[in-house]
């Protein structure tokens, strides 16, 4: 996605908008903060599970055996997976950034991939999802408490989409496809999907 990752924010978060999921009295940051969170932990979920696959992006109505999502686009089956579990919280956060006025990189998706590449060395320590995923949490808890206790909205997000995108070259992710593919599906969603209140 060589587009900034601001217009790419601005597209995520129209969509949230046309969706419902943002009420006109604005929401709570210590809640989006915790959704977040709570895509990474559907991601150790996802790395449990015995027939894991770091890469692997699927469909369950296709069956048990987590047969690979199909090539073409638009497909109206939800896409499930690692790769879906960290485009997701890759998403909320561009979202919660956007609609609460914290800054964005002001770069495309590319360059922080390519900057997180320069910056990751795959072989010099062994990798743990849960040990990154606490790294994020962190940064995003910091991003929210920044938010919270100052008069400006200026904490930047770069930390955590970094660390999200060395989650992903450590584990051959292709964080671009997987934010492509679950973005199209979110525009096929109904308005407040799945009876949720956030």
């Amino acid at each position: 996605m060589n587009i900034p990752i601001r217009e790419l924010a601005t597209q995520i978060h129209e969509t949230a908008r046309q969706k419902g999921w943002w009420p006109d009295g604005g929401r709570n940051p210590e809640e989006l903060t915790m959704l977040i969170i709570s895509e990474l932990a559907e991601g150790m979920e996802e790395a449990r599970h015995p027939k894991f696959k770091a890469q692997l992006i699927y469909c369950s109505a296709l069956g048990e055996e987590r047969r690979p999502w199909p090539s073409q686009d638009n497909d109206p089956r939800k896409p499930e997976g690692l790769p879906i579990e960290l485009a997701d919280a890759t998403i909320r956060i561009l979202d919660t950034a956007m609609g609460l006025g914290y800054k964005i990189p002001d770069t495309t998706l590319d360059t922080l991939i390519t900057h997180s590449k320069s910056n990751t060395c795959v072989s010099c320590w062994p990798f743990s999802y849960s040990r990154s995923i606490d790294n994020v949490g962190a940064m995003l808890l910091a991003v929210s408490r920044a938010a919270l206790y100052s008069h400006q909205h200026s904490h930047d997000t770069w930390g955590v989409l970094h660390s999200i995108a060395t989650m992903c070259l450590r584990l051959d992710i292709n964080l671009e496809d997987a934010i492509r593919i679950k973005m199209q599906y979110n525009r096929t969603r109904p308005v407040r999907h799945g009876g949720k209140l956030a």
